[in-house]
Formats: structure tokens, C-alpha cells, sequence
């Protein structure tokens, strides 16, 4: 009685296969064939009267039955046409059964018609997942899609990912195994497993990403998240003409959050760096470009290593200012340092970090250098700022944010 509670696994790589085709037609020989996918669609259509239909003599009992066949098609491409974009005026897929030496199976797309070979691969995943959910009732099971995205072009694979998150929203455990960054979602990094090859040949699986890679098995795996952070905030320089510069994504995260915290209707435009020393590689391409910037970043070396390259004015780099308690005992500051010690202790104990006795002697940012926690907290924090309010932090907490923030929108922009 436990095990049938269980949810089901599905993968859907080889008996679930999303990228096998119809033939043009069926006819009796349908079940000596290997194609388990059409199989799975016959039997949707019901085997019995499908078999019915083509061995019937009676034309009128032919016709009734076609039309029960055209029922069923109709209501599955229905599922599929609720992701036809809403200008078009058109069904995304229609798909025709004939009479014509056996059950004739043709599609229709954009008013052209063809078979159900010449597809998109986008519309037959959609068809083909639609089928096996229906045939098998999925519902609140485990979906494994093992490289989902091979083959498909970049925006392709933006409509694939979107989707695999509604069938995640639906109640389900998605879990992807890719290599594409354009499958990686930015907004749920701490979702990502990191699986690579260590020295040994053994397969090593990573609860999360953040800590210092290793192995090489560790760099190529990472490559595909850095890559997708490249994509997704690298696209602000290319498209904005005013946008902030932070040392990384950690600091996107904290802002973002504090900004949906803080009610702010007008939202930032923000191209971290991957690291403070790569700043000064930014800040040439954003000259060249023309487009107008400012610098948010740590206290430390780098605002006078820009102001001596670059010779930048101080009111467009704002230092993330040491807290006074630790001011002549610690070198730098961290996005973290905005918080309050008791506002940050809470943080970490809202997402299952306990902190230990020696954060109570350094700051917030040192401390999360030494955890090796530190993007994992501000993902998290990011994920779940919208259950936060002002009343949850103290005031110098969001005064310091508020502070932050106001920089960001100000009206000083550095061009050269």
C-alpha cells in the first residue's frame, strides 16, 4: 500500500520517447511494429476501434468510427494549442485522419499541411508528452528529460523550458539533465545539481555549485551555468543604455530582493561581473559602446584601481561600507554587510544554516567566505523575498538597502 502512494518515474528518453513520428498511415500491421510511440497512439484511439475501422465493410459504420478517431485526435492537440502564441489565428497543430488504405494520418501548421514527420521538434515534444500523459495519467509524478533541448534552436529551447516549468508549477518533480545553459534557469540556481567526473573516473554529484571547483569534470560542468549567467545578464550591456555593475550575481540577488521588498515599482538593470578583478574588463566594453554606467562594489582595492584606470568621480561608485563594529579589524565589506548581525543570523536560520560560534566575532560577508554558502543563501533569499516585508528586518537593515538602492536609480550616470 506505500509503494502504490509512491509517485511514478518517468524517463523520457527511450520508452518515453518525445522524438519518435507517426507513419503517413496506419493500417493492420500496426502492432508488429517497434514504434512504441505510435503504438501508445493507437491505443489512445482506442486498438479496438481502431482495428474495427480497418477491417469494417460497412461505410456508414466506417465513418461513425472516423469521426470518434477525430474526437479523440481533436481533444489531444486542444492540450497542445494552449501554448500557440495568442496573436496568431491559427491552431498550432491540427492533426487529420483520412480514409485513404487504412487509417491516413496528415497535419496541418501555419495553413500548410504535411506529415507528422515534418513537425517542429518543439510541437512533437509537446504532442508526443501530451499522448504518454494521457495514456499513463501523469499527475504529481517524477519526469526525468534527459537532454530534452538536443537539436533545437536557442528561442526553441526558451519555449521547452518554459514548459517543463509549467509541468513543475502542475505538481510534478521535474528534473532536466543538460548541458545547454538555455535550459538552466537563473531564478532557481539552487535547484542545480552539479554532476561531473572526478580524478577517478567516479561519477560525483554536487548538492549545490557554489563551492571552489576542483576537478576538471567540475569546470565543464560548471560551464553551462556560467555560460547561462553570461546569456541572460550579459544581454543588459547589449540592450540598456544605463546599467549597473556589480562585483557578481550575489549582489543581483540581494538587490532584486530588496527591491520587490521594498515595493519599488521601477526595476534595475544589472550586468554583474564574476568577480571584482573582471570589472575592470567591463568597464573598457561599456565605454566603447557608449553606454552609460555606475559601480556598485565591496570596500577594498578595486574603486581605486578603476578611479586610477579609468579616472571615474566618486559618485558613481558606491562602496558597500564596512560596519562600524568591524571597522579596523576587517580589510573589506560584502553585500551581506547591509544586514544587520541579527537580521542575517535570522536569514541563514530561515533556510536551514545554523550559524556557528565564530559569526558572532566577523562580519556577515566574511563569514559566508569561509561557509562556502554564499550564492546558495542569496538564491534562496532571492526565491522567497516575496513572503518578506520591511516589517520583517530592522531599520538599519533597510535604511542600508534603501541606500543601495537609491545609488541605482539616482540620476548620476557615468559616459565618457
Amino acid at each position: 500500500m506505500l509503494f502504490q502512494q509512491s509517485p511514478n518515474i518517468y524517463l523520457f528518453n527511450e520508452k518515453y520517447s518525445l522524438r519518435e513520428v507517426l507513419s503517413e498511415r496506419i493500417t493492420l500491421k500496426w502492432e508488429n511494429n517497434d514504434n512504441q510511440f505510435e503504438k501508445t497512439f493507437v491505443n489512445y484511439l482506442g486498438a479496438e476501434k481502431v482495428n474495427q475501422f480497418l477491417t469494417s465493410n460497412d461505410p456508414d459504420e466506417r465513418e461513425e468510427l472516423l469521426s470518434e478517431l477525430r474526437g479523440r485526435v481533436k481533444s489531444l492537440t486542444d492540450k497542445v494549442n494552449q501554448y500557440r502564441d495568442t496573436s496568431a489565428n491559427t491552431d498550432l497543430l491540427e492533426i487529420r485522419l483520412h480514409e485513404k488504405n487504412g487509417l491516413q494520418i496528415t497535419v496541418q501548421t501555419d495553413g500548410k499541411k504535411s506529415y507528422y514527420s515534418h513537425l517542429s521538434d518543439n510541437t512533437k515534444f509537446l504532442f508526443a508528452y501530451y499522448l504518454y500523459q494521457e495514456t499513463n495519467n501523469i499527475k504529481g509524478d517524477i519526469l526525468l528529460f534527459d537532454e530534452p533541448s538536443n537539436g533545437f534552436h536557442p528561442s526553441a529551447q526558451e519555449f521547452i523550458l518554459n514548459f517543463l516549468k509549467q509541468l513543475a508549477a502542475d505538481g510534478n518533480l521535474v528534473i532536466i539533465a543538460t548541458h545547454s545553459e538555455y535550459l538552466i534557469d537563473l531564478d532557481h540556481l539552487s535547484g542545480v545539481r552539479l554532476m561531473s567526473v572526478d580524478n577517478s573516473k567516479n561519477i560525483v554529484v554536487k548538492n549545490h555549485f557554489y563551492n571552489q571547483a576542483k576537478d576538471r569534470g567540475d569546470y565543464l560542468a560548471l560551464q553551462p551555468i556560467l555560460d547561462a549567467i553570461g546569456l541572460r545578464y550579459g544581454n543588459q550591456i547589449n540592450i540598456k543604455d544605463k546599467v549597473i555593475v556589480t562585483e557578481g550575481i550575489t549582489d543581483l540577488l540581494y538587490l532584486r530582493a530588496f527591491n520587490k521588498i521594498l515595493e519599488c515599482t521601477e526595476g534595475i538593470d544589472i550586468a554583474p561581473a564574476r568577480g571584482d578583478g573582471t570589472i575592470l574588463n567591463i568597464i573598457p566594453l561599456l565605454v566603447s559602446q557608449g553606454i552609460n554606467f555606475k559601480v556598485l562594489l565591496d570596500t577594498g582595492t578595486v574603486k581605486q584601481k578603476i578611479q586610477s584606470a579609468f579616472g571615474i568621480e566618486d559618485k558613481f561608485i558606491f562602496e558597500i561600507p564596512i560596519p562600524l563594529d568591524y571597522v579596523g579589524k576587517m580589510d573589506g565589506s560584502g553585500i551581506e554587510d547591509l544586514f544587520t548581525k541579527a537580521d542575517f543570523e535570522k536569514l541563514l536560520l530561515e533556510i536551514g544554516h545554523s550559524p556557528t560560534t565564530e559569526y558572532q566575532h566577523v562580519s556577515n560577508s566574511y563569514y559566508m567566505k569561509l561557509s562556502r554558502a554564499k550564492r546558495l543563501v542569496a538564491q534562496r533569499f532571492y526565491e522567497t523575498a516575496s513572503s518578506f516585508s520591511e516589517s520583517n528586518f530592522e531599520a538599519e537593515t533597510i535604511e542600508n538597502f534603501r541606500t543601495a538602492l537609491n545609488f541605482c536609480k539616482n540620476l548620476d550616470w557615468y559616459s565618457l
